[in-house]
Protein backbone atom coordinates (compact mmCIF):
# COMPACT_ATOMS: atom_id res chain seq x y z
CA UNK A 1 0.00 0.00 0.00
CA UNK A 2 1.13 3.09 -0.64
CA UNK A 3 1.89 6.09 1.24
CA UNK A 4 -1.22 8.05 -0.36
CA UNK A 5 -3.63 5.19 0.37
CA UNK A 6 -2.66 5.06 3.47
CA UNK A 7 -3.29 8.99 4.41
CA UNK A 8 -7.07 7.96 2.60
CA UNK A 9 -8.03 5.57 5.42
CA UNK A 10 -7.75 8.64 7.46
CA UNK A 11 -10.06 10.60 5.52
CA UNK A 12 -13.28 11.29 7.06
CA UNK A 13 -16.84 9.88 6.13
CA UNK A 14 -19.37 11.30 8.58
CA UNK A 15 -23.00 10.71 8.08
CA UNK A 16 -23.82 13.57 11.04
CA UNK A 17 -22.29 16.75 11.99
CA UNK A 18 -21.75 17.88 15.31
CA UNK A 19 -22.42 21.57 15.79
CA UNK A 20 -23.81 23.67 18.44
CA UNK A 21 -27.80 25.07 18.42
CA UNK A 22 -26.82 28.21 17.37
CA UNK A 23 -25.25 27.90 14.08
CA UNK A 24 -27.74 25.06 13.11
CA UNK A 25 -30.61 27.62 14.40
CA UNK A 26 -34.10 26.79 15.16
CA UNK A 27 -36.12 24.93 12.63
CA UNK A 28 -35.72 21.06 13.84
CA UNK A 29 -36.24 20.61 10.26
CA UNK A 30 -33.42 21.86 8.92
CA UNK A 31 -32.43 20.09 5.23
CA UNK A 32 -28.61 19.61 4.48
CA UNK A 33 -26.68 19.00 2.15
CA UNK A 34 -23.42 16.22 1.87
CA UNK A 35 -20.26 16.56 -0.12
CA UNK A 36 -17.75 14.19 0.65
CA UNK A 37 -14.29 14.99 0.98
CA UNK A 38 -15.70 18.35 -0.01
CA UNK A 39 -12.85 20.31 2.01
CA UNK A 40 -9.57 20.08 3.68
CA UNK A 41 -9.96 20.64 7.55
CA UNK A 42 -8.96 23.92 8.17
CA UNK A 43 -7.21 22.82 11.64
CA UNK A 44 -5.47 19.24 10.58
CA UNK A 45 -5.79 19.81 6.36
CA UNK A 46 -7.27 16.15 5.72
CA UNK A 47 -10.60 15.94 3.44
CA UNK A 48 -13.54 15.83 5.25
CA UNK A 49 -17.57 15.53 4.70
CA UNK A 50 -18.61 19.20 4.27
CA UNK A 51 -22.24 19.69 5.53
CA UNK A 52 -24.20 23.26 4.29
CA UNK A 53 -27.66 24.46 4.98
CA UNK A 54 -29.33 27.60 6.10
CA UNK A 55 -30.15 28.12 9.43
CA UNK A 56 -33.33 30.34 8.57
CA UNK A 57 -35.00 31.33 5.38
CA UNK A 58 -33.56 33.97 3.78
CA UNK A 59 -30.19 33.82 5.95
CA UNK A 60 -26.45 33.09 5.05
CA UNK A 61 -25.79 29.44 4.52
CA UNK A 62 -23.49 28.16 6.78
CA UNK A 63 -20.90 25.01 6.20
CA UNK A 64 -19.17 22.87 8.39
CA UNK A 65 -14.92 24.15 8.31
CA UNK A 66 -13.47 21.25 10.46
CA UNK A 67 -13.60 18.10 10.62
CA UNK A 68 -14.93 15.55 13.49
CA UNK A 69 -11.66 14.20 15.00
CA UNK A 70 -10.57 18.39 15.38
CA UNK A 71 -13.99 18.76 16.56
CA UNK A 72 -13.73 16.13 19.21
CA UNK A 73 -10.23 17.19 19.74
CA UNK A 74 -11.38 20.95 20.72
CA UNK A 75 -14.82 20.24 22.19
CA UNK A 76 -15.82 22.70 19.40
CA UNK A 77 -18.29 23.45 16.63
CA UNK A 78 -17.68 22.42 13.19
CA UNK A 79 -19.00 25.72 11.78
CA UNK A 80 -18.20 28.24 14.32
CA UNK A 81 -15.22 26.58 16.15
CA UNK A 82 -16.50 28.08 19.50
CA UNK A 83 -16.72 26.02 22.49
CA UNK A 84 -19.99 23.40 22.65
CA UNK A 85 -20.43 23.99 26.45
CA UNK A 86 -19.37 28.03 27.35
CA UNK A 87 -19.44 29.36 23.55
CA UNK A 88 -15.72 30.77 23.87
CA UNK A 89 -12.88 31.01 21.10
CA UNK A 90 -10.76 28.43 21.84
CA UNK A 91 -7.48 30.49 22.87
CA UNK A 92 -9.77 32.08 25.55
CA UNK A 93 -11.06 29.12 26.76
CA UNK A 94 -7.23 27.38 27.15
CA UNK A 95 -6.44 30.70 28.74
CA UNK A 96 -8.54 30.78 31.51
CA UNK A 97 -7.52 27.16 31.90
CA UNK A 98 -4.63 28.21 32.45
CA UNK A 99 -4.98 30.75 34.89
CA UNK A 100 -7.30 28.33 37.06
CA UNK A 101 -4.23 26.01 37.05
CA UNK A 102 -6.07 23.38 35.42
CA UNK A 103 -2.93 20.95 34.55
CA UNK A 104 -4.71 20.08 31.25
CA UNK A 105 -4.94 22.13 28.13
CA UNK A 106 -7.26 21.53 25.44
CA UNK A 107 -5.28 22.41 22.16
CA UNK A 108 -2.02 22.31 21.69
CA UNK A 109 0.22 25.14 19.47
CA UNK A 110 2.76 22.26 19.06
CA UNK A 111 1.88 21.05 15.38
CA UNK A 112 3.13 24.04 12.99
CA UNK A 113 3.14 22.40 9.71
CA UNK A 114 0.99 20.11 7.78
CA UNK A 115 2.76 16.58 8.30
CA UNK A 116 2.67 17.95 12.43
CA UNK A 117 -0.89 18.65 12.09
CA UNK A 118 -1.81 15.41 10.32
CA UNK A 119 0.05 13.26 12.58
CA UNK A 120 -1.41 14.96 15.94
CA UNK A 121 -5.31 14.36 14.29
CA UNK A 122 -4.12 10.52 13.43
CA UNK A 123 -2.67 9.71 16.74
CA UNK A 124 -5.59 11.26 18.47
CA UNK A 125 -8.16 9.47 15.92
CA UNK A 126 -6.00 5.85 17.43
CA UNK A 127 -6.02 6.64 20.76
CA UNK A 128 -9.64 7.49 20.49
CA UNK A 129 -10.23 3.75 18.62
CA UNK A 130 -8.53 1.93 21.43
CA UNK A 131 -9.27 3.86 24.36
CA UNK A 132 -11.24 1.18 25.52
CA UNK A 133 -8.85 -1.99 24.77
CA UNK A 134 -5.76 -0.18 25.89
CA UNK A 135 -6.83 1.79 29.37
CA UNK A 136 -9.59 -0.42 30.41
CA UNK A 137 -8.56 0.39 34.43
CA UNK A 138 -8.57 4.40 33.97
CA UNK A 139 -11.75 4.31 32.71
CA UNK A 140 -13.00 2.21 35.23
CA UNK A 141 -11.37 4.44 37.45
CA UNK A 142 -12.97 7.91 35.97
CA UNK A 143 -16.59 6.01 35.38
CA UNK A 144 -16.39 5.76 39.74
CA UNK A 145 -14.82 8.96 40.22
CA UNK A 146 -18.21 10.16 37.49
CA UNK A 147 -15.99 11.22 34.91
CA UNK A 148 -17.19 10.14 31.48
CA UNK A 149 -14.81 7.93 29.59
CA UNK A 150 -12.63 10.81 27.78
CA UNK A 151 -13.75 13.93 28.70
CA UNK A 152 -11.74 16.18 30.35
CA UNK A 153 -11.11 16.81 34.20
CA UNK A 154 -11.84 20.29 34.92
CA UNK A 155 -11.75 21.65 38.99
CA UNK A 156 -14.66 23.34 40.06
CA UNK A 157 -12.49 26.97 40.04
CA UNK A 158 -12.07 26.81 36.38
CA UNK A 159 -15.49 25.92 35.27
CA UNK A 160 -16.52 29.31 37.60
CA UNK A 161 -14.53 31.08 35.55
CA UNK A 162 -15.48 30.32 32.42
CA UNK A 163 -19.12 30.66 33.07
CA UNK A 164 -18.37 33.80 33.91
CA UNK A 165 -16.35 34.67 30.74
CA UNK A 166 -19.23 33.05 29.01
CA UNK A 167 -21.74 35.53 30.65
CA UNK A 168 -19.10 38.93 30.29
CA UNK A 169 -18.15 37.25 26.61
CA UNK A 170 -21.32 36.15 24.47
CA UNK A 171 -20.17 36.91 21.20
CA UNK A 172 -22.88 35.75 18.62
CA UNK A 173 -23.87 32.83 20.61
CA UNK A 174 -26.32 33.52 23.01
CA UNK A 175 -25.47 33.79 27.09
CA UNK A 176 -24.72 29.84 28.16
CA UNK A 177 -27.88 28.74 30.09
CA UNK A 178 -28.27 27.29 33.70
CA UNK A 179 -30.01 24.33 35.68
CA UNK A 180 -31.88 24.93 39.07
CA UNK A 181 -28.18 23.74 40.86
CA UNK A 182 -26.30 26.48 38.97
CA UNK A 183 -24.11 24.31 36.61
CA UNK A 184 -23.55 25.58 32.67
CA UNK A 185 -25.62 23.74 29.96
CA UNK A 186 -23.81 22.91 26.99
CA UNK A 187 -21.55 20.38 25.88
CA UNK A 188 -22.90 16.99 24.30
CA UNK A 189 -26.21 18.87 25.23
CA UNK A 190 -25.55 22.05 23.04
CA UNK A 191 -24.70 20.05 19.99
CA UNK A 192 -27.25 19.32 17.55
CA UNK A 193 -26.97 15.33 16.15
CA UNK A 194 -28.32 12.38 15.93
CA UNK A 195 -27.71 10.85 19.50
CA UNK A 196 -28.35 14.82 21.31
CA UNK A 197 -31.90 15.68 20.10
CA UNK A 198 -34.81 15.85 22.30
CA UNK A 199 -38.11 14.35 21.38
CA UNK A 200 -39.29 17.53 19.86
CA UNK A 201 -36.86 17.69 17.80
CA UNK A 202 -34.86 20.51 19.47
CA UNK A 203 -31.90 20.79 21.90
CA UNK A 204 -33.17 22.76 24.31
CA UNK A 205 -37.29 22.86 25.55
CA UNK A 206 -39.41 23.89 22.36
CA UNK A 207 -41.56 26.65 24.28
CA UNK A 208 -38.21 28.50 25.71
CA UNK A 209 -37.34 31.51 23.49
CA UNK A 210 -33.45 32.15 23.14
CA UNK A 211 -31.96 35.13 24.88
CA UNK A 212 -30.79 37.38 22.68
CA UNK A 213 -26.82 38.62 23.44
CA UNK A 214 -25.66 41.99 23.97
CA UNK A 215 -23.51 41.84 21.00
CA UNK A 216 -26.04 40.77 18.70
CA UNK A 217 -28.23 43.54 20.09
CA UNK A 218 -25.32 45.79 19.09
CA UNK A 219 -25.31 44.14 15.42
CA UNK A 220 -28.36 44.69 14.85
CA UNK A 221 -28.48 48.78 15.90
CA UNK A 222 -25.78 49.22 13.22
CA UNK A 223 -27.68 47.26 10.67
CA UNK A 224 -30.74 49.25 12.08
CA UNK A 225 -28.80 52.53 11.30
CA UNK A 226 -27.98 52.17 7.76
CA UNK A 227 -31.49 51.56 6.87
CA UNK A 228 -33.84 54.24 5.01
CA UNK A 229 -36.18 53.57 8.05
CA UNK A 230 -37.30 57.06 7.94
CA UNK A 231 -37.11 58.03 3.98
CA UNK A 232 -39.27 58.92 1.57
CA UNK A 233 -40.06 58.49 -2.12
CA UNK A 234 -39.71 61.63 -3.47
CA UNK A 235 -37.56 64.20 -3.72
CA UNK A 236 -35.02 60.96 -5.90
CA UNK A 237 -31.75 61.42 -3.96
CA UNK A 238 -29.27 63.83 -5.76
CA UNK A 239 -26.35 60.33 -5.74
CA UNK A 240 -27.09 59.42 -8.91
CA UNK A 241 -25.86 55.89 -8.47
CA UNK A 242 -28.73 55.00 -6.15
CA UNK A 243 -30.74 52.79 -8.27
CA UNK A 244 -32.56 50.80 -5.40
CA UNK A 245 -35.38 51.29 -4.14
CA UNK A 246 -36.14 50.01 0.02
CA UNK A 247 -39.54 48.07 0.71
CA UNK A 248 -41.08 47.61 3.88
CA UNK A 249 -43.83 45.80 5.86
CA UNK A 250 -43.05 42.38 3.30
CA UNK A 251 -45.42 39.81 5.42
CA UNK A 252 -44.81 36.28 5.07
CA UNK A 253 -47.76 35.24 2.96
CA UNK A 254 -46.32 37.93 -0.10
CA UNK A 255 -44.15 35.87 -2.26
CA UNK A 256 -41.03 37.47 -4.49
CA UNK A 257 -42.54 36.95 -7.58
CA UNK A 258 -45.13 39.30 -6.73
CA UNK A 259 -43.07 41.82 -5.53
CA UNK A 260 -40.67 41.51 -9.18
CA UNK A 261 -43.55 41.47 -11.20
CA UNK A 262 -45.26 44.57 -10.10
CA UNK A 263 -41.94 46.15 -9.77
CA UNK A 264 -40.80 44.59 -13.33
CA UNK A 265 -43.39 46.96 -15.32
CA UNK A 266 -41.22 49.73 -14.67
CA UNK A 267 -37.92 48.37 -16.20
CA UNK A 268 -35.95 45.68 -15.85
CA UNK A 269 -35.05 44.52 -12.04
CA UNK A 270 -31.15 43.60 -11.37
CA UNK A 271 -31.26 42.26 -8.12
CA UNK A 272 -34.38 41.81 -5.37
CA UNK A 273 -33.25 40.85 -1.84
CA UNK A 274 -36.09 39.80 0.12
CA UNK A 275 -35.68 38.45 3.70
CA UNK A 276 -39.27 37.67 5.21
CA UNK A 277 -37.99 37.87 8.74
CA UNK A 278 -37.24 41.21 8.21
CA UNK A 279 -40.04 42.27 6.62
CA UNK A 280 -38.30 44.44 4.12
CA UNK A 281 -36.44 43.93 0.70
CA UNK A 282 -34.38 46.34 -1.66
CA UNK A 283 -35.63 46.10 -5.22
CA UNK A 284 -32.49 47.61 -7.58
CA UNK A 285 -33.09 48.17 -11.00
CA UNK A 286 -30.18 48.14 -13.90
CA UNK A 287 -30.49 52.06 -14.41
CA UNK A 288 -31.40 55.22 -12.79
CA UNK A 289 -34.25 55.83 -15.31
CA UNK A 290 -36.07 53.31 -14.57
CA UNK A 291 -35.66 53.67 -10.23
CA UNK A 292 -37.30 57.37 -10.78
CA UNK A 293 -40.13 55.98 -12.70
CA UNK A 294 -40.90 53.39 -10.55
CA UNK A 295 -40.49 55.77 -7.65
CA UNK A 296 -42.66 58.81 -9.56
CA UNK A 297 -45.60 56.36 -10.10
CA UNK A 298 -45.62 56.28 -5.70
CA UNK A 299 -45.29 59.92 -5.44
CA UNK A 300 -48.83 60.46 -5.56
CA UNK A 301 -49.29 57.69 -2.61
CA UNK A 302 -46.06 58.94 -0.47
CA UNK A 303 -44.54 55.08 -1.59
CA UNK A 304 -47.99 53.82 -0.32
CA UNK A 305 -48.80 51.00 -2.50
CA UNK A 306 -50.64 47.01 -1.96
CA UNK A 307 -49.34 44.04 -3.84
CA UNK A 308 -51.35 40.61 -2.65
CA UNK A 309 -53.11 42.11 -0.23
CA UNK A 310 -50.29 43.77 2.04
CA UNK A 311 -49.85 46.70 2.46
CA UNK A 312 -46.29 48.51 2.15
CA UNK A 313 -44.22 51.25 1.55
CA UNK A 314 -41.54 51.69 -0.76
CA UNK A 315 -38.95 54.52 -0.08
CA UNK A 316 -35.47 55.44 -2.12
CA UNK A 317 -32.36 53.71 -0.15
CA UNK A 318 -28.83 52.13 -0.90
CA UNK A 319 -28.91 47.81 -0.43
CA UNK A 320 -26.96 47.33 2.71
CA UNK A 321 -26.99 43.76 4.90
CA UNK A 322 -30.54 42.93 6.17
CA UNK A 323 -28.91 40.43 8.58
CA UNK A 324 -27.43 37.24 8.74
CA UNK A 325 -28.79 34.94 11.49
CA UNK A 326 -32.80 34.37 12.68
CA UNK A 327 -32.19 36.94 15.63
CA UNK A 328 -30.58 39.66 13.71
CA UNK A 329 -33.38 39.10 10.98
CA UNK A 330 -36.20 39.23 13.48
CA UNK A 331 -35.23 42.20 15.60
CA UNK A 332 -34.96 44.11 11.92
CA UNK A 333 -38.28 43.38 11.12
CA UNK A 334 -39.09 44.23 14.56
CA UNK A 335 -38.05 47.63 13.68
CA UNK A 336 -39.36 48.06 10.36
CA UNK A 337 -42.94 47.16 12.11
CA UNK A 338 -42.25 50.01 14.52
CA UNK A 339 -41.10 52.75 11.89
CA UNK A 340 -44.45 51.47 9.80
CA UNK A 341 -46.83 52.38 12.83
CA UNK A 342 -45.44 55.74 13.81
CA UNK A 343 -45.25 56.83 10.10
CA UNK A 344 -48.95 55.39 9.82
CA UNK A 345 -50.08 57.61 13.23
CA UNK A 346 -48.03 60.74 12.17
CA UNK A 347 -50.22 60.21 8.83
CA UNK A 348 -53.39 59.50 10.52
CA UNK A 349 -53.13 62.70 12.96
CA UNK A 350 -52.38 64.64 9.72
CA UNK A 351 -55.46 63.99 8.18
CA UNK A 352 -57.82 64.70 11.09
CA UNK A 353 -56.20 68.05 11.75
CA UNK A 354 -57.49 69.26 8.48
CA UNK A 355 -61.43 69.06 9.22
CA UNK A 356 -60.45 71.07 12.98
CA UNK A 357 -59.10 74.03 10.51
CA UNK A 358 -61.93 74.07 8.71
CA UNK A 359 -64.12 73.86 11.81
CA UNK A 360 -62.59 76.85 13.49
CA UNK A 361 -62.74 79.40 10.44
CA UNK A 362 -66.62 78.71 10.79
CA UNK A 363 -66.78 79.64 13.40
CA UNK A 364 -65.01 83.06 13.28
CA UNK A 365 -67.94 83.65 10.91
CA UNK A 366 -70.97 83.13 12.81
CA UNK A 367 -73.44 84.83 10.26
CA UNK A 368 -72.43 82.16 7.84
CA UNK A 369 -74.87 79.46 7.42
CA UNK A 370 -73.51 76.11 8.32
CA UNK A 371 -76.11 73.69 8.36
CA UNK A 372 -78.73 73.29 5.36
CA UNK A 373 -81.30 72.05 7.80
CA UNK A 374 -81.97 75.16 10.14
CA UNK A 375 -84.15 77.31 9.78
CA UNK A 376 -83.87 80.76 7.97
CA UNK A 377 -83.09 83.75 10.37
CA UNK A 378 -86.24 86.05 10.23
CA UNK A 379 -85.02 89.57 8.38
CA UNK A 380 -83.78 92.61 10.89
CA UNK A 381 -86.32 94.37 12.38
CA UNK A 382 -89.51 91.74 11.53
CA UNK A 383 -91.46 90.15 14.36
CA UNK A 384 -90.76 86.32 14.88
CA UNK A 385 -93.07 83.95 12.37
CA UNK A 386 -94.42 80.66 14.03
CA UNK A 387 -95.95 78.05 11.64
CA UNK A 388 -98.23 75.58 11.83
CA UNK A 389 -96.23 72.67 11.58
CA UNK A 390 -94.45 74.14 14.70
CA UNK A 391 -97.33 74.79 17.02
CA UNK A 392 -98.31 71.81 19.81
CA UNK A 393 -101.08 69.54 19.18
CA UNK A 394 -103.24 70.99 21.83
CA UNK A 395 -102.65 74.44 20.07
CA UNK A 396 -104.49 73.48 16.93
Amino acid sequence: MSKADANKKTWEDSDVPALCESCLGPNPYVRMTREKYGLECKLCTRPFTVFRWSPEKGSKPRKTIICQTCARQKNACQSCMLDLTYGLPLAIRDAALNMANSGQMITSDAATNVIMKQYVAQKFEASQKSFAEEDEEREQNQLESGVEPGQLVISEQAKNLLRNLAKAMPHYRGPVGTDAAGTATGGAGSSRSGSSTSSNGRGNDGNSQPEISPAVKAKVSKIISKLPLNGSISPPPKDAAITSLFLMGVEDDLPEYKIRNHFQAYGPIKTLVLVHRARCAFITYEKRAHAETAAASLASSAGRLVINGCKLKAVWGRPHTLGSTYQENYLVGLAVKKSLRSSSAARSSTSTSKPQTKLASSKSQPNRQTTSNSPLAPPTGASVITYDSQRPDYEH
